[in-house]
């Protein structure tokens, strides 16, 4: 077994720092920062959508669970697609309605 193994394939070697969007496939839970890296995010910016956000709070450590986090993401994503198919049709049917007037 090596030391990545052992340590449960998340934990960087003794003495250095981890770096980069922590591995999520054996996660159930992510901190603030590392959910922050995880999206992309700024720490700053993930704080800022924490209210909006699935957490909960252990003790005095906040935590974001990865299934939900992940269902989050799909969601805002679809409420966003969801969005621009009314602008488009908004846009599509003034279109209409002014060429329609024109006529």
């Amino acid at each position: 077994m090596t030391g990545e193994e052992a340590r449960g394939g998340n934990e960087p070697p003794a003495g250095k720092k981890r770096t980069g969007a922590p591995r999520l496939d054996s996660r159930l839970a992510l901190r603030p920062k590392e959910a922050a890296a995880a999206l992309g995010l700024s720490e700053g910016t993930f704080r800022s959508l924490l209210p909006r956000l699935p957490h909960f709070r252990a003790d005095r450590a906040v935590l974001i669970p990865v299934d939900a986090l992940r269902r989050w993401l799909e969601d805002e994503a679809k409420a966003e697609r969801a969005k621009l198919e009314a602008v488009k049709e908004t846009l599509a049917a003034r279109v209409r309605a002014t060429l329609n007037a024109k006529k």
